[in-house]
């Protein structure tokens, strides 16, 4: 068409998009649309209109929507905002169906408690073991029926009962990978637990003390568990319904949303602790003000999950639609040419690790075969890799430094064999033996360091010295090329971005502390159970099915670390020296211009 056309066709678009400019609204769906549309626009005066203005005129506008884009991410302020008053509220409301199903089952589970109690005398004791039961009778005897929670003092009740609590809701969300039947079976758990523990005070005529007492603590952590547990079956939805994508696909897209929903349980979690720690102590509280706090905890955890999710979206359908799918072309290539935050270094990492997952597997399980044959033939049967001991199957108790200096000695020949295998991605080609006959030494350096703080009992030290070590390993290895004194002096240089380097060690903690409770697990316990049944599978090999399954285990975390650390590395240097920015200016073309306008 002619440039007079296309120009009254859409003049009255281009002035919309001028206005939206220098609005304060920063819609993204509509800012995104917005761009789309004047590239598009863009294209087209290129191509039939390469010698006139307007050409220009759609250039500066596209650079006009497109310059926000460039900018830093909002203040942390900002962001902290809109994660508790958006996000939060959006992802309840989309899991809202999740939400009702897992309160149903603590509900079905509460009620199954306590008619079992009502039937059977002994059950309690069956859920709590005797000597709980026998000592909580002690203490209604003695007037003080829920003296329990004065047992000890009360900041170490607070760390003890937050981190139990914290384990629990962490395996709700975790076991909701396998097909939401783990998280089932834990709901179903802790309501029977539930229920018991309700009857046993009120077939006892203290259900008014019982109320005004565990309930002031209660009343966030059971729905804070039920919370959690609508996260883990939003888990396993993306397995179990997968519409038109693939399971894989499915599946990461419902981790993005439910972890949103277990970040959200967190602080519930730990008020909860707080309130059982310091308040439910003081039993000679009078019953209006610990009503008020029950009260108060019920309205404001229905309020802000359940009452404003609704209100908000439930007429709304723009901000209730699914989050777009990323697209599929790049989606598998890693980037170590730009500056990556932690979250993204996390999920480069495991970008690669998914590249890399035939020959790294079968890496991972050779290495845990042959280190738990080495270990059990250096310790002997004494050696248990379960962190309990089960009354049936007789798995023996194995200590956290058992497990953990044995396990730094496999780790210096894993990392070799996985930094060979992926030192292509880092653009580093070199062969193979050579490449790890350099790396020997700054890969011995800091785990000789860690085995030292071990020796010592430096636990503190070493658990401030990880991180560091981890990205000394790293530097020397991707950067220096095995250079240790380099690669220190660089560490050095790097120390200001010490903040960073600690986002990615926490958040990989987090990662550790899944792998940690998975032997702690209901599941793992009624495998155990299963197995003492059969008279064909005796313990010494249930022992080795549940030590190479938990070496391996390590084995993919210990490669996801180094992967996220090796980002990190490559992060930092962007950030302190960025070649890459360098190399694009160097390779930057002379721009030519007419009468002050950029040349086609």
């Amino acid at each position: 068409m002619r440039e007079s056309r296309f120009i009254r066709k859409h003049k009255n678009t281009w002035r919309e998009l001028e206005l939206r400019t220098v609005s304060a609204s920063r819609d993204p769906l509509a800012w995104r649309d917005a761009l789309s549309e004047t590239t598009d626009h863009l294209s087209y005066a290129r191509t039939h209109y390469r010698q006139r203005s307007i050409k220009h005129y759609l250039n500066n506008l596209a650079t006009r929507l497109y310059e926000p884009l460039l900018r830093t991410r909002a203040p942390w302020r900002e962001r902290f905002r809109s994660f508790w008053l958006d996000e939060i509220p959006l992802m309840c409301y989309q899991a809202r169906h999740s939400m009702a199903i897992a309160a149903g089952i603590l509900l079905l589970a509460v009620l199954i408690g306590m008619l079992s109690s009502a039937k059977y005398p002994e059950f309690p004791e069956l859920i709590f073991g005797a000597d709980y039961v026998q000592k909580t009778k002690a203490l209604i005897a003695a007037g003080d029926p829920l003296g329990i929670y004065k047992s000890s003092d009360p900041g170490s009740m607070f760390f003890t009962i937050a981190v139990n609590n914290l384990k629990v809701v962490a395996l709700i969300y975790v076991m909701g990978a396998f097909l939401a039947f783990g998280t089932v079976m834990i709901l179903l758990s802790n309501g029977i637990m539930l229920g018991t523990f309700m009857y046993f005070f009120y077939s006892r005529g203290l259900a008014w003390e019982f109320n005004l007492t565990v309930w002031l603590h209660g009343t966030l952590e059971i729905l804070g568990m039920v919370l959690a547990g609508s996260a883990g079956l939003s888990l396993g939805s993306g397995l179990l319904f997968p519409g038109t994508m693939s399971r894989r696909r499915s599946f990461y897209i419902a981790a993005r949303r439910s972890i949103r929903l277990m970040m959200g349980c967190v602080p519930i979690i730990l008020l909860a602790a707080w309130l059982e720690a310091f308040i439910t102590r003081y039993g000679d509280m009078s019953a209006l003000l610990r009503f008020s706090i029950i009260a108060g905890s019920f309205c404001g955890m229905i309020g802000y999950f359940v009452w404003i999710p609704w209100n908000r979206f439930h007429n709304s359908t723009a901000n209730t639609t699914k989050e777009p799918v990323p697209e599929q072309s790049g989606f598998l290539e890693p980037d170590v040419q730009r500056i990556h935050s932690p979250g993204s270094m996390l999920f480069q990492s495991m970008l690669m690790l998914r590249r890399l997952t035939t020959g790294f597997l079968s890496m991972a399980f050779l290495a845990a075969v042959l280190l738990y044959a080495v270990i059990r033939w250096s310790l002997g049967s004494s050696f248990g890799i379960l962190l309990y001991t089960h009354p049936e199957s007789g798995f023996v108790l194995g200590t956290f430094p058992q497990l953990l200096l044995p396990s730094l000695l496999w780790l210096s020949g894993l990392i070799t064999a996985f930094s060979i295998s992926c030192r292509s991605w880092f653009q580093i080609q070199e062969p193979a033996f050579s490449f790890a006959l350099r790396r020997c030494g700054i890969i011995a350096l800091p785990i000789s360091i860690a085995l030292l703080l071990l020796h010592a009992e430096a636990w503190t030290t070493l658990l401030f010295l990880v991180p560091l070590l981890l990205l000394w390993m790293c530097l020397g290895i991707w950067i220096t090329r095995g250079r240790p004194l380099q690669a220190f002096t660089l560490l050095i240089r790097y120390a200001g971005s010490l903040p960073r380097t600690f986002s990615v060690y926490l958040l990989l903690l987090g990662l550790l502390f899944f792998a940690y409770i998975i032997p702690l697990s209901p599941l793992a316990e009624t495998i155990a159970g299963w197995m003492s049944w059969h008279a064909s599978i005796n313990v010494e090999l249930s022992l080795w099915m549940f030590g190479i399954f938990y070496y391996f285990v390590l084995s993919l975390l210990a490669g996801l670390m180094l992967l996220s650390f090796s980002f990190l590395a490559f992060t930092l240097r962007e950030i302190h020296e960025a070649p890459a920015l360098l190399n694009e200016i160097r390779n930057m073309k002379p721009r030519r211009t007419i009468h002050g306008f950029e040349a086609e």
